[in-house]
């Protein structure tokens, strides 16, 4: 597998298939390979030339201590490094859950990079609405029983519990982005599961920004990366269409 050398860290990434550029960021704790476990790449890898990646505390790639490198800000720099790297300018993204936040800062400081945006199971507010659990988490990773992350199997390389305590303190400095602070003048889907804690506020999002918004029916926020034949066909055409 390629690796990606970012500044000091090392990235382990993979890319499938030709085309226009298609980058699918996984969420909190996850890794690349959820993205093949959900059958995501087969039925887009004839229309581009999909990239999928570890993101910097995740999986194989590098797990620093520095808080920095977990910031939503550094993780979005990252993500416009790799497509330059594979010498595109402009891509389409893809990001669920902690990879919708690095959507959100893509769209804020770099839409000119963008041919969409479709971001999955994630609200534009601060993680810092939820500061009590996040520090909680915290507390919990830094402990003894923070170990429990170590647990790896064929999918899933094992966590580090210290580097994804600094993940969510990296988040939880993201201030989120203002009602006016993204002009979504760029093709734009979002998708969340109607058991989902965070649906109401991405419906309502999508509904005052006048975005495409697709309900992922009985999923809550993990399942609705597992989305349905009929839910992931909406997603599908709509990434292809707008792929330009």
């Amino acid at each position: 597998m390629p690796i990606f050398n970012y500044k000091s860290e090392k990235i382990f990434y993979d890319t499938y298939g030709s085309g226009p550029l298609l980058i699918l960021h996984h969420g909190f704790g996850s890794n690349r390979f959820s993205w093949i476990k959900y059958d995501w790449i087969n039925s887009l890898v004839n229309e581009f030339k999909i990239l999928i990646f570890d993101a910097i505390g995740h999986g194989k790639s590098s797990k620093p201590g520095n808080i920095n490198h977990y910031t939503i800000e550094s993780r979005t720099k990252l993500t416009v490094s790799l497509a330059k790297n594979l010498n595109y300018e402009k891509f389409g993204f893809l990001g669920f859950s902690l990879g919708g936040r690095v959507g959100y800062e893509l769209a804020s400081k770099y839409s000119n990079h963008l041919n969409f945006l479709v971001i999955g199971g994630m609200h534009d507010k601060p993680p810092s609405i939820n500061k009590n659990i996040y520090k909680r988490n915290i507390k919990i990773l830094r402990s003894k029983k923070g170990k429990f992350v170590m647990k790896g199997n064929y999918n899933r390389p094992p966590n580090d519990p210290i580097a994804l305590a600094a993940s969510y303190e990296g988040m939880l400095m993201w201030k989120g982005v203002s009602n006016d602070g993204i002009k979504y003048d760029f093709p734009t889907a979002m998708f969340c599961g109607e058991k989902d804690k965070y649906y109401n506020d991405i419906k309502l999002l999508s509904k005052e920004k006048k975005l495409k918004f697709i309900t992922v029916p009985g999923a809550n926020h993990l399942s609705s990366l597992k989305s349905s034949n009929k839910v992931f066909l909406q997603i599908n055409n709509f990434m292809i269409e707008n792929k330009y």
